[in-house]
């Protein structure tokens, strides 16, 4: 039986139908490829960590980027020793690491207090992976530590070719 088998399966018109169906299959996965879906570069991801609310807003389309915008927004006053009201910015980065804009820097004195930064892609491609927007705090420790950078949040977007 396996015999007679392959020798079906070694025929001509096999061949030609298993051609036939290899083109028709080769055809409609080509029309899937060039349809695509949606832009994967353009997105937005929120999210309240207990400290603030931190965005990040990336507009494009596949791994073409056109800007990105990371926001804060703050829940309450972040307060050092003694009393001292920390400073705070945000700080935008690309999947390897490489800063892309900070805010300035902002008197975190209460709840409401927003900081964001813009960066430009001006329509190139860039690498794909998380780009992400951090809040930092320069919180003060007292007359032994001195001031130190705290990072209070981290929200990210995943850009991909799409």
């Amino acid at each position: 039986m396996f015999k007679h088998a392959v020798a079906l399966g070694n025929g001509r018109p096999t061949k030609r139908r298993l051609a036939a169906l290899g083109t028709a299959l080769a055809a409609t996965l080509g029309a899937v490829v060039i349809a695509g879906s949606p832009a994967q570069a353009s997105g937005q991801n929120c999210d309240n960590n207990g400290n603030a609310n931190l965005c990040i807003n990336v507009n494009g389309f596949s791994n073409v980027i056109h800007q990105i915008v990371g926001s804060a927004t703050t829940d309450s006053a972040y307060v050092g020793y003694g009393g001292v009201v920390s400073v705070g910015h945000v700080q935008v980065t690309d999947p390897n690491g490489k800063t892309l804009c900070n805010s300035g820097a902002k008197a975190l004195t209460g709840a409401g207090v927003t900081m964001s930064c813009l960066w430009h892609g001006y329509g190139e491609k860039y690498p794909t992976g998380n780009y992400c927007v951090t809040l930092w705090s320069y919180d003060y420790e007292g007359p032994l530590w001195g001031s130190v950078y705290r990072q209070y949040g981290t929200e990210c977007l995943n850009v991909f070719i799409s």
